[in-house]
Formats: C-alpha cells, structure tokens, sequence
C-alpha cells in the first residue's frame, strides 16, 4: 500500500506515508479510528474492529455521517462497545461465559479521536 504514492481526495487526506503509519499505529493503540474530511469535506467516519475467537480483525463497523452536528467521541464510545459486544458473540457462549464470570476480560481502551489533519 505505501510502495505507490496515495491519492489525495481532499485537503485532509493523509498522502504522507509516515503520517499514515503514525496514524495507523494511534488506531491500533485507541482500538478506533475517526476521520473527518478524508474522502468528502463534509463526511465524518468512525471505524472499531470485530475480533474473531483468536483475536484477530475478522470485520470492522463503520458509520458514515455528516460532519455538520456530529458527535465523534459518543460515536466512538458507541462503537467501542458494539464492537466488543459483536467480538465476543463470535467468541460463542464459553468466553461469554467466563468474562461474565470475573474471568480476566478482553483489554479495553478507551476510544480516543483521530482527526486525520484537523
């Protein structure tokens, strides 16, 4: 992905690749990513992976929304606990199970806000 130059769609279109690595590595870390006027000035998007039972991304949920009376961080609260929710339904009954039972949980993190150049 980062062997070609990337296209630059709006103004806040990240097209540095160390910028994209460093913004990469802030989504892996906060557990959501939030991008506002990448693609469309006026967009909003909100991104939180669905973890399969190893732990892997096996999907991602992501609402796109108009920037104009969007709410980022509630978004992001918001798909933070779907996505944990929706993880541990593929996980099946038996972590289920065990995180309701004071097992050890998943780690958590709260979502942060990345506003790719705003």
């Amino acid at each position: 992905m980062l062997r070609s130059p990337l296209a630059r769609y709006t103004r806040y279109t990240i097209t540095d690749p160390g910028e994209l690595r460093r913004q990469l590595a802030f989504i892996r870390r906060s557990g959501v990513a939030v991008a506002r006027g990448t693609i469309t000035p006026d967009e909003l998007v909100v991104a939180a992976p669905v973890r399969d039972p190893s732990g892997r991304v096996a999907a991602a949920i992501w609402p796109l929304v108009r920037v104009a009376g969007a709410r980022p961080r509630e978004l992001a609260r918001l798909l933070s606990a779907t996505s944990r929710s929706l993880s541990q339904r593929l996980a099946g009954p038996a972590r289920v199970m065990a995180e309701s039972s004071g097992a050890r949980p998943a780690r958590r993190v709260t979502p942060a806000v990345c506003t790719s150049g705003r």
